[in-house]
């Protein structure tokens, strides 16, 4: 078993420690696996990113929550009043490739 090890970080201000707090909370697995050289690293910065992020939390840098929007929501807030554009118009039009539900 590897042993642990403690990184100590300064930020030059609080906005860059939020701002990292909310950069690594963005980051997804995929993120991690299109940055790494293999699978094994991509778990392992996923893990240490995941620590980062914890340590973050308990000294007060946590993320904002993301809002979550319904679909109705989005819909009111739509502009309707402007012409579609072509490749508008055709992604609407062109036939399902996939298992779209219709």
């Amino acid at each position: 078993m590897a042993s642990k090890t403690q990184v100590t970080v300064e930020f030059e201000s609080e906005d860059a420690a939020q701002a990292f707090a909310e950069l690594v909370n963005r980051l997804e697995f995929d993120d991690y696996q299109r940055l790494a050289t293999d699978e094994r690293e991509a778990y392992q910065l996923w893990f240490a990113g995941g620590q980062i992020r914890l340590a973050l939390a308990r000294c007060g840098y946590k993320p904002r929550p993301r809002p979550h929007y319904t679909l109705a929501e989005l819909l009111a807030n739509s502009d309707y009043s402007q012409p579609l554009s072509d490749a508008d118009r055709a992604w609407i039009d062109a036939k399902p490739v996939g298992r779209e539900i219709l």
